[in-house]
């Protein structure tokens, strides 16, 4: 019986053993280790964090001229959140707080899927004197309306992201040093719209060389430029003087907002023009001409086509279109009408021929996008007149030389003809 009670007693002292070593793994798995990064520093190569600034814009656009300040409030050490701890915080970012980043228009931008984008990082840890080991975490915004915009050509949006960032701070052997450093997302950016509220990411300057090469702390902002503008004109050429100059040509006309623009509903407006720049009023170059203070106009819905008809020197004129916002223009097929056009996208031109009796496209695929500097379609459509006879004013000089050839052998044949009959007294 004894021998029956102390088996029993080793099994319950086992079972007891391997629950408590199981809520010990289970504590270990289940506890956070902090949204630190995996690679750690030393006393002698402290661990970094840094904050990188993202401006998009549309293709062709140019950085502007602008400085944007991130601010580092003090949010706890140690977990402790009272004010009187938090101002034992050291100030990332001096007096203010405040560390800023500068962007000019000489700085080269990177094109990628219709996105002209620029990054600049900056390591925000360095030089700190740390008064204790501990936990420091600081809330890390950007703040808005530092750029000084103008509202008749651009506008800056801001990003509404928001970052904890954890600085650990260990005791060295003579001195304290950032041991690691960590981010946590509390308001999304748009590079992190995927991720969920609370991901951890990695704030070390450069990424971690592989899936991404620059901290993952990002805040994205948005640049729109409003300066651009794109004509589209029609001339008629005829070396002959047989071209119907009051002939109309219609244009099936698409014009769309930057890839980084969502906004579908936006409107544009554009002016037909004769020679001399007056705006034109008349039905048939369009029936649903608008009123406005520069007078009759066209509004054009971004991504919607829309047919214009143009006759020889008239143009259609856009104005405070977006700098990155793209445009198409198909011209409709004409008969003895051979069209070309002279594509100018941001101040490089291309001409594009086309073929007798076809429609002519620009560009011939996709569509060509604004730039700051000139944009333009200059479409020219040569005649090619067919006489009733069914030969063409530009082969006539063949046919007639064709013509005078059979006549002069025919005249010569003749010639020898009566020779040949006064040789033989016929």
């Amino acid at each position: 019986m004894t021998k029956k009670i102390n088996e029993l007693f080793k099994v319950i002292i086992a079972m007891a053993m391997v629950t408590a070593l199981c809520v010990g793994l289970a504590g270990v798995a289940l506890a956070d280790p902090g949204p630190i990064t995996w690679e750690f520093g030393s006393e002698n190569a402290p661990a970094e964090a840094a904050i990188t600034k993202w401006l998009r814009m549309g293709e062709s656009g140019k950085a502007p001229v602008a400085r944007f300040d991130f601010h580092f409030a003090p949010v706890s050490v140690d977990g402790k959140t009272e004010e009187a701890d938090k101002n034992t915080m050291p100030k990332i970012g001096g007096a203010t707080r405040i560390i800023s980043i500068d962007f000019s228009n000489q700085d080269q931008t990177k094109l990628e899927n219709g996105i002209e984008y620029i990054y600049k990082e900056k390591e925000v840890l360095g030089g700190i004197d740390w008064p204790h080991a501990g936990v420091y975490v600081y809330r890390v915004k950007e703040l808005k309306n530092t750029y000084a915009n103008d509202p008749a050509k651009d506008l800056m949006l801001y990003t509404d992201a928001e970052y904890d960032l954890y600085v650990y701070v260990k005791n060295g052997k003579d001195k304290l040093f950032v041991y690691a450093a960590g981010a946590v997302v509390r308001v999304k950016d748009v590079i992190h719209e995927d991720e969920d509220v609370g991901t951890k990411v990695d704030p070390t300057p450069g990424g971690n060389g592989k899936e991404y090469y620059t901290s993952q702390m990002i805040f994205t902002n948005d640049y729109l430029n409003w300066t651009a503008a794109f004509d589209l004109s029609k001339t008629v050429a005829d070396e002959h003087g047989y071209a119907n100059e009051s002939m109309y040509f219609a244009f099936n006309v698409t014009v769309s907002n930057p890839t980084i623009l969502k906004d579908a509903a936006k409107k544009y407006i554009a002016y037909v023009l004769d020679k001399s720049g007056t705006v034109v009023t008349d039905a048939n170059n369009y029936a649903g001409f608008q009123i406005g203070l520069g007078g009759a106009y066209i509004e054009f819905t971004t991504g919607t086509p829309l047919t214009v008809n143009l006759k020889h020197g008239q143009r259609l004129s856009f104005s405070n279109m977006y700098v990155g916002g793209y445009f198409k223009v198909v011209e409709s097929a004409y008969a003895d009408f051979t069209p070309s056009a002279v594509l100018t996208v941001n101040g490089t031109a291309n001409t594009l021929p086309g073929s007798l009796g076809a429609s002519l496209t620009v560009p011939a695929s996709g569509m060509a996008p604004f730039g700051a500097a000139t944009n333009s379609a200059a479409f020219t459509n040569t005649y090619k007149l067919i006489t009733p006879t069914g030969i063409s004013v530009d082969n006539l000089p063949y046919v007639v030389m064709i013509a005078a050839g059979l006549g002069s052998l025919a005249g010569f044949v003749a010639l020898k003809s009566r020779k040949r009959n006064r040789y033989y007294g016929e």
